[in-house]
């Protein structure tokens, strides 16, 4: 079987990668150097916390991506790392976006060779990185590379965690002085954004958001005239403006 095509890096190393780079401008070598992988770096490059410049050398430096990777806790470097691995690409087949929304491959125990013929992969070279991958989020409670035991629950917990971080990020971008923003407006860039999988439901998930106990005092809806900014949340008419204070909980 011929083997894919795409970095074989662990999470650790593009992490690795990026502290190397830091806030400078590096080139390949340098970054080799000082203990980042060719590997690690193509990784980073691909989910987009690195880009190169320079024409006749190459250089690479943090993207606005990369920098919220540098500076995140350890936990939010994994769900921002869930997020970026979930979202569409050119380069990367979508087996890790197909093993997280495949809930018959959740809570039982498979190795690497059965995960490769379930995701229908070209080799198990793929699915042991597949696993390395979902072993260092934490969803992925196999005791070895090989040994894959992908719970439910911890996927469940991630994506609900990813799907509050870019939420939240882009209320952010898109907030003015107001602090008000369109629930369709939202509703499209969250459904643009890859977090989201078949079957999930954009106004299902805030609705769970703001009903929660610990989130009830930091959203706030506010009507807008009538066909201006879309449909509300769930379509209930006067809450088609959202406003979020504070860091919401899942």
């Amino acid at each position: 079987m011929r083997r894919e095509t795409y970095p074989s890096s662990g999470l650790e190393g593009l992490l690795k990668t990026v502290e190397i780079v830091g806030e400078e401008a590096l080139d390949k070598d340098t970054i080799k150097s000082e203990g980042g992988s060719l590997d690690s770096l193509r990784l980073a490059e691909i989910l987009g916390a690195l880009e190169r410049i320079g024409l006749t050398t190459r250089y690479y430096r943090l993207t606005d991506q990369g920098r919220r990777l540098l500076r995140a806790c350890e936990e939010e470097r994994k769900i921002r790392l869930f997020v970026l691995l979930m979202r569409d690409n050119r380069i990367l087949p979508q087996y890790f976006k197909r093993l997280v929304d495949n809930e018959h491959l959740q809570n039982k125990s498979l190795n690497t060779n059965e995960l490769s013929k379930r995701l229908s992969m070209e080799d198990q070279w793929s699915a042991d990185i597949l696993n390395e991958w979902c072993r260092f989020l934490g969803i992925s409670l196999g005791r070895s590379k090989t040994d894959v035991f992908l719970s439910s629950e911890e996927v469940k917990r991630m994506r609900m965690k990813g799907f509050l971080l870019v939420l939240q990020e882009q209320y952010q971008r898109l907030s003015g002085p107001s602090g008000l923003v369109p629930v369709s407006r939202l509703r499209r860039e969250l459904n643009d954004s890859g977090i989201l999988s078949t079957g999930d439901d954009f106004d299902g998930l805030l609705a769970t958001v703001v009903n929660a106990e610990c989130n009830r005092s930091k959203v706030t809806f506010q009507p807008a005239p009538a066909g201006l900014v879309g449909q509300g949340l769930l379509g209930t008419q006067g809450m088609e403006l959202v406003s979020i204070n504070g860091n919401l909980d899942g």
